[in-house]
Protein backbone atom coordinates (compact mmCIF):
# COMPACT_ATOMS: atom_id res chain seq x y z
CA UNK A 1 0.00 0.00 0.00
CA UNK A 2 1.55 3.10 -0.77
CA UNK A 3 1.91 6.04 1.56
CA UNK A 4 -0.18 9.41 1.24
CA UNK A 5 1.45 12.44 3.45
CA UNK A 6 -0.87 14.82 3.60
CA UNK A 7 -1.25 17.98 5.62
CA UNK A 8 -3.77 18.07 8.92
CA UNK A 9 -4.73 20.03 11.18
CA UNK A 10 -5.75 19.17 14.82
CA UNK A 11 -7.72 21.15 17.17
CA UNK A 12 -8.01 20.00 21.08
CA UNK A 13 -9.43 20.74 24.37
CA UNK A 14 -7.29 19.74 27.63
CA UNK A 15 -8.30 20.77 31.01
CA UNK A 16 -4.77 21.34 32.14
CA UNK A 17 -1.91 23.29 30.37
CA UNK A 18 0.64 20.28 31.15
CA UNK A 19 -1.72 18.31 29.36
CA UNK A 20 -0.45 19.52 26.00
CA UNK A 21 2.16 16.94 26.34
CA UNK A 22 -0.34 14.45 25.63
CA UNK A 23 -1.22 15.78 22.05
CA UNK A 24 2.54 16.20 21.94
CA UNK A 25 3.46 12.63 22.46
CA UNK A 26 0.95 11.16 20.21
CA UNK A 27 2.17 13.36 17.26
CA UNK A 28 5.66 12.18 18.07
CA UNK A 29 4.28 8.48 18.36
CA UNK A 30 2.82 9.08 15.19
CA UNK A 31 6.62 10.17 13.57
CA UNK A 32 4.42 13.48 12.44
CA UNK A 33 6.58 16.44 11.15
CA UNK A 34 4.58 19.91 13.08
CA UNK A 35 4.40 22.27 10.58
CA UNK A 36 3.01 24.81 13.03
CA UNK A 37 1.27 25.21 16.15
CA UNK A 38 -1.23 27.38 18.00
CA UNK A 39 -0.86 29.64 21.00
CA UNK A 40 -2.37 27.92 23.44
CA UNK A 41 -5.63 29.60 25.18
CA UNK A 42 -7.63 29.29 28.00
CA UNK A 43 -11.39 29.73 27.21
CA UNK A 44 -14.80 29.09 28.47
CA UNK A 45 -16.99 26.67 27.06
CA UNK A 46 -20.47 26.66 25.81
CA UNK A 47 -21.41 23.52 27.88
CA UNK A 48 -19.88 21.06 30.18
CA UNK A 49 -17.72 18.25 28.90
CA UNK A 50 -16.57 15.56 31.35
CA UNK A 51 -18.00 17.56 33.61
CA UNK A 52 -15.27 20.50 32.43
CA UNK A 53 -16.32 24.43 32.35
CA UNK A 54 -13.14 25.54 31.08
CA UNK A 55 -10.53 24.24 28.94
CA UNK A 56 -7.31 24.85 27.54
CA UNK A 57 -7.62 25.12 23.45
CA UNK A 58 -4.67 24.82 21.14
CA UNK A 59 -4.22 23.50 17.54
CA UNK A 60 -1.23 22.04 15.37
CA UNK A 61 -0.52 21.56 12.00
CA UNK A 62 1.24 18.67 10.69
CA UNK A 63 2.49 16.32 7.70
CA UNK A 64 1.60 12.76 8.39
CA UNK A 65 0.63 9.26 6.31
CA UNK A 66 -3.11 9.16 6.38
CA UNK A 67 -3.06 5.61 7.87
CA UNK A 68 -0.90 6.91 10.97
CA UNK A 69 -3.42 9.46 11.39
CA UNK A 70 -6.58 7.06 11.76
CA UNK A 71 -4.49 5.14 14.49
CA UNK A 72 -3.54 8.51 16.44
CA UNK A 73 -7.00 9.43 16.47
CA UNK A 74 -7.73 6.26 18.09
CA UNK A 75 -5.20 6.24 20.57
CA UNK A 76 -6.57 9.97 21.21
CA UNK A 77 -10.15 8.92 21.37
CA UNK A 78 -8.91 6.31 24.71
CA UNK A 79 -6.92 9.08 26.38
CA UNK A 80 -8.61 10.76 28.96
CA UNK A 81 -6.81 13.49 29.87
CA UNK A 82 -7.54 14.93 26.15
CA UNK A 83 -11.83 16.28 26.73
CA UNK A 84 -12.36 16.89 23.03
CA UNK A 85 -9.89 16.78 19.43
CA UNK A 86 -10.57 17.09 15.99
CA UNK A 87 -8.21 16.29 12.95
CA UNK A 88 -9.13 17.68 9.76
CA UNK A 89 -7.19 17.90 6.47
CA UNK A 90 -6.18 20.77 4.53
CA UNK A 91 -7.99 21.73 1.76
CA UNK A 92 -7.22 21.24 -1.91
CA UNK A 93 -6.11 23.89 -3.57
CA UNK A 94 -9.11 25.31 -6.30
CA UNK A 95 -8.08 27.62 -9.15
CA UNK A 96 -10.00 30.55 -9.20
CA UNK A 97 -13.16 29.29 -11.54
CA UNK A 98 -14.08 26.09 -9.94
CA UNK A 99 -13.70 28.76 -6.25
CA UNK A 100 -16.35 30.88 -8.17
CA UNK A 101 -18.79 28.03 -9.54
CA UNK A 102 -18.37 26.23 -5.94
CA UNK A 103 -19.69 29.05 -4.21
CA UNK A 104 -22.46 29.38 -6.43
CA UNK A 105 -23.25 25.93 -6.31
CA UNK A 106 -22.42 25.55 -10.02
CA UNK A 107 -21.21 22.15 -11.04
CA UNK A 108 -18.02 22.84 -12.80
CA UNK A 109 -18.68 21.19 -15.78
CA UNK A 110 -18.27 23.11 -19.37
CA UNK A 111 -21.45 23.50 -20.99
CA UNK A 112 -22.59 21.51 -24.05
CA UNK A 113 -21.75 23.31 -27.40
CA UNK A 114 -24.94 24.18 -29.15
CA UNK A 115 -25.45 24.30 -33.34
CA UNK A 116 -25.20 27.64 -34.96
CA UNK A 117 -28.84 26.14 -36.61
CA UNK A 118 -31.89 26.74 -35.06
CA UNK A 119 -34.48 24.21 -35.32
CA UNK A 120 -37.45 24.56 -37.47
CA UNK A 121 -40.77 26.30 -35.78
CA UNK A 122 -43.56 23.82 -36.66
CA UNK A 123 -47.41 25.12 -37.41
CA UNK A 124 -49.66 23.21 -36.29
CA UNK A 125 -51.68 21.50 -39.23
CA UNK A 126 -55.16 22.11 -37.75
CA UNK A 127 -54.34 25.99 -38.20
CA UNK A 128 -54.79 27.58 -41.46
CA UNK A 129 -53.19 30.93 -41.97
CA UNK A 130 -56.06 33.24 -41.83
CA UNK A 131 -56.34 36.85 -43.71
CA UNK A 132 -57.20 39.63 -40.89
CA UNK A 133 -60.03 40.66 -43.65
CA UNK A 134 -61.53 37.41 -42.93
CA UNK A 135 -61.07 37.33 -39.29
CA UNK A 136 -62.05 41.00 -38.89
CA UNK A 137 -65.89 40.00 -40.24
CA UNK A 138 -65.83 36.68 -38.19
CA UNK A 139 -65.49 38.83 -35.02
CA UNK A 140 -68.06 41.49 -36.15
CA UNK A 141 -70.36 38.77 -36.83
CA UNK A 142 -69.81 37.04 -33.40
CA UNK A 143 -70.16 40.18 -31.61
CA UNK A 144 -73.82 41.35 -33.34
Amino acid sequence: MEQQVKKYEIGFLVREESEVDEIKNALAAAKAEVVSEGRLKKIRLSYPIKKETVAHFGYYWFMLDTQAVKEMDAKLRLNTKVLRHIIIAEPLELNNEERVAGVRGEKTEKPRERSAEKPATKKPADFDAVDNAVLEKTLEDILK
